[in-house]
């Protein structure tokens, strides 16, 4: 898949330069791409099956961009689960998905029952941080034999933002992603190669990466081989003071937020 193949791409070019930015770190592509490694070792025992099931309850945070990277190197699904969900929600969420992988910060697994529920699937259970040479630590390994959900050819799962209803799981194949890329998108392996460089002005990023609004952008940033700012919840006076200090150029803002500004 030359979407998969292009980020492999980006995590090599410049390892040492700034992949994400967030208010208390910056972190450097070498991070994605170690990030991507341990990722792929704890299914290494499933491979060479594709489409293999990530849930991650998914935050705006350095370690979260680096599992939607990883996803997407490795060709695995992401599945995203969301942390705005109440504990018994969020834990029924994990318990009936049929995950090969759950993965979240600290904060996240500690909540009432969410840890419990995913020991109960038999999926690979992980704490994720920003720690430089080891961002995974592995609480439990995959469980032989357990049932789990292959997702072929599906790039991310995710829930609608439930505006009119029950938030509703949808499949975003590959060839969506791809195709949403635009035409910048290459038509080859060779072409991914040919035309990629690291960008020096980062984007901008503070819609939730739960959402298609927040994954997209950092879809597209990680893409484009473009360092990420990430914003936890929009502040007019933390956006503009990111903006002026990193000479933004590429942002996003919705009518409520371009009010504020």
């Amino acid at each position: 898949m030359y979407l998969s193949q292009r980020v492999r791409q980006v995590l090599t070019i410049e390892p040492s330069s700034i992949a994400i930015i967030t208010d208390s770190d910056s972190l450097p592509w070498k991070y994605v791409a170690t990030f991507a490694a341990e990722l792929s070792n704890v299914v290494a025992s499933l491979r060479p099956t594709t489409g293999l099931s990530i849930g991650l309850i998914a935050r705006n945070r350095a370690p979260h961009l680096a599992a939607i990277a990883a996803c997407l190197a490795n060709e695995d699904c992401l599945v995203t689960l969301s942390p705005m969900f109440s504990d018994s929600a969020l834990a029924t969420d994990i318990a009936t998905l049929g995950l090969h992988v759950i993965m979240g910060v600290r904060e996240d697994l500690d909540r009432p029952g969410v840890t419990e529920a995913a020991l109960s699937t038999g999926a690979a259970v992980i704490e994720i941080s920003e720690e430089p040479d080891h961002p995974l630590f592995i609480i439990r390994d995959l469980v032989p034999n357990a049932e789990f959900r292959v997702r072929s050819g599906v790039a991310i799962e995710m829930l609608s933002s439930g505006t009119t209803g029950a938030p509703k799981r949808i499949s975003l194949t590959y060839e969506n992603v791809e195709a949403a890329m635009g035409p910048a998108a290459p038509r080859s392996a060779r072409d991914a190669s040919s035309e990629l460089k690291v960008q020096s002005r980062p984007a901008l990023v503070w819609l939730p990466i739960v959402h298609i609004s927040g994954a997209y952008f950092v879809i597209e940033a990680i893409y484009s081989a473009r360092p990420t700012i990430l914003m936890e919840r929009f502040s007019a006076e933390r956006w503009t003071e990111y903006v002026e200090r990193f000479e933004v150029r590429l942002a996003h803002l919705n009518p409520a937020a371009m009010r504020m500004m």
